[in-house]
């Protein structure tokens, strides 16, 4: 079952309530003054600070520990230091924050120099 917030605007208190999502009420009575307390949106924490956070587990599902030993010492111990020792070996990076996603154009000058080279020798006029 879920965990929902609840803020009570009289008194400030915030507090939980276990129910499930059909039965989420938007209001409740307030367990210090007893007046109205609403619900609050609230997203869970993911740790993405920790040298052992669980979601590095996760990554090494991808990994082949007959790459080398790094890439098997990081399938029997998953931690940060491991993940970056496996991804700095296999050329992968962490995306930077404002970072295009889709990759960078191709340099199209030479193709350009080409085709204007072919258009200049298709339509010259010799005398």
């Amino acid at each position: 079952m879920p965990l929902y917030e609840y803020h009570c605007p009289a008194c400030g208190h915030a507090f939980d309530e276990v129910s499930s999502f059909d039965a989420r009420r938007s209001e409740v009575p307030c367990p210090l003054c007893k007046g109205p307390a609403f619900y609050r949106f609230s997203v869970g924490s993911v740790d993405l600070e920790s040298e052992g956070a669980t979601w590095i587990k996760s990554v090494t599902e991808v990994v082949d520990p007959d790459n080398g030993p790094t890439h098997r010492e990081f399938v029997r111990n998953p931690n940060r230091a491991t993940m970056r020792a496996w991804m700095q070996e296999t050329g992968l990076r962490h995306k930077e924050p404002g970072e295009p996603i889709r990759k960078p154009r191709p340099d199209m000058k030479p193709l350009y120099k080409q085709m204007a080279e072919a258009h200049r020798k298709r339509m010259r006029i010799e005398i």
